[in-house]
Parts: C-alpha cells; sequence; structure tokens
C-alpha cells in the first residue's frame, strides 16, 4: 500500500474508531446501569475500565500545556454521568491562551494516543509470538482507542488554531522549496520519508481499533438487552 493510500487509511480509521468508542463506552454505561441500577455505581464501573485510558488523556493535556507555557489546574481522571446520561471522561482545566497552543492542547490525547498505539503495534508484531504482549496490546489498543478522543470543551476556540497549522502544514508540504521559514524544514524529505515506511503498524493498529470497538459495542448491546430481559 503506498503512503497516501496509508495516511488516508488511518484518517479514516480514525474517524470510524471515534465514533465506536463514543457509542462503545454509552453502551458501556448502560450495560453497567442495568446490572447496578446506580449511577454512582455506573461511575465506579467505568472508572475502573478507563482509568489508565483516561488518565493517559488527561496527562496528554497536562503535558503539552506545561511545555507550552500554559497553566493548568484541577486534574481529574475519574468519569461522571452528564444529565443527558453521556459519559464525561475526567478534565483537566486549561487557562485562557492563544488559538494555536489552545488547539495544540485539545488534539494533545489524540497525537499521544496515536503515537502510543503506532510503538506498541510496533512491538507487538516484534514480539509476536509472545501472548502476555499480546494481551498487553489489545489491552492498551481498548484503552486508547476508548479515550484518546477531544471533546467539544477540549477544541473550544480551536477553529483559527486548525486554519493555521493547515496553513502551516500546506506551506512547509508545497513551497518550502521556494521559500526558507526554518532549517527544520531541510529535513521535510527525510521525516516524510520515516512516515511513509513506518506508518503502515499505526494503520494496523487503527485497523484493529475499529474492531475492538466494534465488537465491544456488540458485546455491550447484547448484554444491555440480556439484563433488561
Amino acid at each position: 500500500m503506498n503512503p497516501p493510500l496509508e495516511y488516508l487509511t488511518v484518517c479514516v480509521g480514525t474517524l470510524i474508531v471515534f465514533f465506536f468508542s463514543r457509542s462503545s463506552i454509552n453502551a458501556m454505561g448502560q450495560v453497567f446501569m442495568r446490572l447496578f441500577r446506580s449511577s454512582s455505581m455506573t461511575v465506579k464501573a467505568l472508572a475502573f475500565f478507563l482509568l489508565p485510558g483516561t488518565f493517559i488523556h488527561e496527562i496528554a493535556h497536562f503535558l503539552f500545556a506545561e511545555f507550552l507555557f500554559v497553566r493548568t489546574d484541577d486534574l481529574n481522571i475519574i468519569p461522571q454521568i452528564r444529565e443527558d446520561h453521556t459519559i464525561k471522561l475526567g478534565g483537566v482545566r486549561i487557562e485562557q491562551t492563544d488559538p494555536i497552543r489552545r488547539t495544540i492542547i485539545g488534539v494533545a490525547p489524540v497525537i499521544l494516543g496515536l503515537i502510543i498505539l503506532w510503538v506498541v503495534k510496533y512491538f507487538s508484531l516484534k514480539y509476536a509470538t509472545n501472548i502476555y504482549f499480546f494481551v498487553f496490546y489489545l489491552f492498551v489498543l481498548f484503552q486508547i482507542t476508548h479515550t484518546m478522543f477531544s471533546s467539544k470543551k477540549d477544541l473550544e476556540g480551536a477553529l483559527i488554531g486548525f486554519v493555521f497549522i493547515a496553513l502551516l502544514v500546506f506551506i512547509i508540504k508545497y513551497l518550502s522549496g521556494f521559500i526558507v521559514l526554518l532549517p527544520l524544514i531541510a529535513a521535510k524529505e527525510k521525516v516524510l520519508l520515516f512516515l511513509g515506511t513506518n506508518i503502515v503498524y499505526l494503520r494496523q493498529a487503527i485497523v484493529e481499533g475499529v474492531i475492538l470497538n466494534l465488537g465491544v459495542w456488540l458485546i455491550s448491546k447484547f448484554i444491555s438487552r440480556a439484563v433488561n430481559h
């Protein structure tokens, strides 16, 4: 598969995982609600299942904010049930900042999540015969794909930042041969070569994430109906 098609597969697969993960989390919440008949117990059960991924999600916001010199406060990694019965994973308070840094901080869990999936998938293939690492890979795949996506709150005011970043990427990709912006741009071809060679690992992880999320959603729906009857 050529690199452009790999990138397209990753992007489309990531969007599919996003929709399935939201549905899967809500479906799991419904199962726990029917089992325990208690909102507080449902929250505790979800906190138990999603705590590692929630921790990584909020730590990504925190680390990127600190790296960009933006103050943070009130880190929370306990899921909550909203009034509309949807699930809110933890949160961290970020001070007001410019749109560029706000955008980067907002999408930090996605960036870190994709990197983690990429690395873990690489080692899962390297140690393909190790059943313990395979189980670890499935655990990481479950946690990351269910918790890495940014919420509406994370992306507040990010539109301007997305436009600026897209413009910057366009300039680096198509105009760097004519405009000398930064010495780093000279490494563009090496970066693209690395991505093109290794993106296959991320693509495989995303495809498997789609399958895993679909499986969790179907199983949760089945259990929910069985308990309801």
